[in-house]
């Protein structure tokens, strides 16, 4: 379904010759990743180590950012560290584009920090509760040390630690043991801390699960408001976050698109707890960038053997991708 939206928004081939210019000459695209900063639609681009998939990423918003007509809805970009951000303030931090992606109404950050500004932190203030520290080890250790000496002792013969100090899968569970006095502490202890304003990173995505849940015009408001989603290195999304962003982000496309940039075959080493993330990630109909600027074409035979991904690699023995560009796209 065509999202209202981004019907107007059509990236041309004099878009992609402006943005290798902006980005200083350095870089040119050829056919395979024309293909993905042409493309507008729900797809995911599995990309090889090498392939240069940031930045052509980075390239795409700056694009967008360019021809973005909205000023109350913008573009999200999520990832679980700040390199897709550090990228644009490298490659376009010192333009009027870079500036635009980094500041209102678009969003370029991690996905607990999306979570926590337009879910957890605008429902915990307004019921009441404060916001001092969101921070899972500190928390832990000051709700162990409200616990009486004995508690902890007891605690510590049934192999737990400071990490039973928190909510598990839901708002109102925690991992449980055989004393119900000392579960029955538990609870009362991370209440407690909580209406002081002290959150673990977990919990407020469980806060945002259960008002996602509870609340079903809330995301419709995010896709409004974001009608277009990058997910970079979304390989390491685990498969709890996915679920919040599936429930924030409705599957069915009809307000906002989704798009999944990352490398199945890295899940394994980027993220322990992605464990079955190949099941979100990538989708059916995958734009695959297959060569890899990294390795020669004797590595990626080895590394295609062994690799989770359906998707081949292709190694370059000769050609820099620096200087690779399908000369038959510009000639047409």
């Amino acid at each position: 379904m065509e999202i209202e939206k981004l019907a107007n928004i059509e990236i041309t081939d004099e878009d992609i010759l402006w943005v290798e210019e902006m980005m200083g000459g350095k870089v040119h695209f050829d056919s395979a990743r024309v293909n993905v900063l042409k493309n507008m639609d729900s797809v995911d681009i599995q990309a090889f180590p090498g392939s240069g998939k940031t930045t052509i990423l980075v390239a795409k918003l700056a694009i967008l950012a360019k021809k973005w007509p909205y000023s109350n809805a913008g573009i999200c970009v999520l990832s679980h560290t700040n390199v897709a951000r550090e990228e644009i303030e490298e490659r376009l931090g010192n333009t009027e584009i870079g500036r635009k992606l980094l500041s209102y109404p678009h969003f370029i950050g991690t996905v607990h920090s999306f979570f926590d500004t337009y879910v957890s932190l605008p429902w915990l203030k307004s019921n009441g509760y404060e916001i001092n520290i969101i921070d899972t080890e500190l928390v832990h250790s000051l709700r162990w040390n409200k616990l009486p000496r004995n508690k902890r002792y007891y605690l510590e013969m049934q192999y737990k630690s400071e990490t039973i100090c928190e909510y598990r899968d839901n708002i109102g569970n925690i991992e449980r043991v055989k004393n119900e006095e000392t579960n029955e502490l538990l609870l009362s202890v991370i209440e407690k801390t909580q209406k002081d304003g002290y959150f673990t990173f977990g919990e407020m995505l469980l806060y945002a699960q259960k008002v996602l849940k509870e609340w079903d015009e809330i995301p419709k408001a995010i896709q409004r408001r974001f009608p277009i989603l990058f997910i970079d290195e979304a390989q390491d999304t685990d498969t709890f976050q996915w679920n919040l962003l599936k429930k924030a982000f409705n599957s069915d496309g009809e307000l906002s698109i989704r798009q999944g940039f990352g490398d199945s075959n890295q899940a394994i080493y980027g993220n322990l707890y992605a464990d079955d993330t190949t099941e979100n990630f990538p989708r059916e109909n995958a734009l695959v960038l297959s060569e890899s600027r990294r390795f020669d074409s004797s590595i990626s035979s080895l590394a295609n053997t062994v690799a989770l991904s359906k998707a081949q690699m292709d190694g370059t023995d000769t050609v820099s991708y620096t200087h690779l560009r399908a000369h038959e796209t510009r000639s047409n």
